[in-house]
């Protein structure tokens, strides 16, 4: 049986005063007790580092690459890093200012 495309969908919603810029984005696993990074063999994401206005939002559309993992039922959660654009072009301090997210999900199979 041939695995189609599976996307989920989040919006991040930006209340401040400033932009943020968009980092790394990746899925973990919740394995009963701790959260387990998935990593995905032979796939590699090229952020393009989108930006979120300030009092804006913006919805992202995420491919869970199920041909090339294999997912099973359970707790998933997207954890994506962001930073205000004020501290971007800091590179010695951008990490201290980084603001991490997480939106957690449920995935079934039928």
């Amino acid at each position: 049986m041939e695995k189609k495309d599976t996307y989920i969908e989040y919006k991040i919603y930006n209340q401040t005063n400033e932009a943020l810029i968009m980092g790394s984005e990746y899925i973990e696993f919740y394995n009963g007790s701790s959260w387990d990074r998935i990593i995905i063999e032979g796939f590699v994401s090229l952020d393009v580092l989108p930006v979120v206005n300030s009092n804006s939002d913006q919805t992202y559309k995420l491919n869970l690459h199920r041909e090339l993992y294999p997912y099973i039922p359970g707790k998933y959660r997207v954890f994506k890093t962001v930073y205000p654009e004020s501290v971007w072009n800091d590179k010695n301090n951008r990490d201290k200012h980084a603001i991490n997210i997480a939106s957690e999900f449920y995935m079934e199979f039928t």
